[in-house]
């Protein structure tokens, strides 16, 4: 009965934060002290050791048409050079999730969601999480990563507030590459 009323309560807690997409960074996953946390709709990641954050960094998950599926993974597989068996390019860094297809590499950060299904991460991030990440450790991705149309509206926006621009190039926002 206890146990109702604790799930009962919690999902009545949670369901306004889910229906709007926002999911609180957990404290504590699955009593392990170390994993990594994977946010889509801020498109970041986090490696939480022993509850404290210490690293962190931004990324680029799936696509639209190829996204990342949020839930919870273990890193299965530690590939220090992968090249993809299904794109054939090359995935340096790899932290593959639960022996599937998708995980964490680096690779080109776009800005907006843009690869093919896996976590792209930059070079450096990659390198420093692959040797703090241990084969087990939980990986938990959450949120909705935003559609391209909807980062292409936003910078739309930014840029028509910021008023007009000598320059007619590509929509640009500080910290990500021009969109073309």
């Amino acid at each position: 009965m206890k146990l109702i009323r604790l799930l009962i309560a919690l999902v009545l807690v949670t369901t306004p934060a889910l229906a709007q997409g926002i999911f609180p960074r957990p404290t504590v996953y699955l009593q392990h002290p170390t994993y990594i946390y994977v946010d889509l709709t801020e498109q970041r990641l986090e490696f939480v050791d022993n509850g404290r954050v210490t690293l962190a960094m931004p990324i680029s998950s799936g696509r639209d048409e190829k996204p990342t599926p949020p839930g919870r993974y273990t890193v299965s597989h530690k590939h220090e050079q992968w090249v993809s068996t299904i794109y054939h390019v090359s995935m340096p860094y790899f932290l593959r999730f639960n022996g599937g297809t998708i995980g964490l590499h680096a690779g080109p950060l776009s800005g907006y969601p843009g690869s093919a299904g896996c976590i792209r991460l930059p070079e450096d991030g990659a390198r420093e999480l692959f040797r703090r990440t241990r084969v087990g450790t939980p990986v938990l991705v959450q949120g909705r990563a935003p559609l391209l149309n909807e980062v292409l509206a936003e910078l739309r926006q930014e840029q028509h507030q910021a008023g007009p621009s000598t320059s007619r190039g590509p929509i640009a926002k500080p910290g990500r590459p021009a969109l073309r």
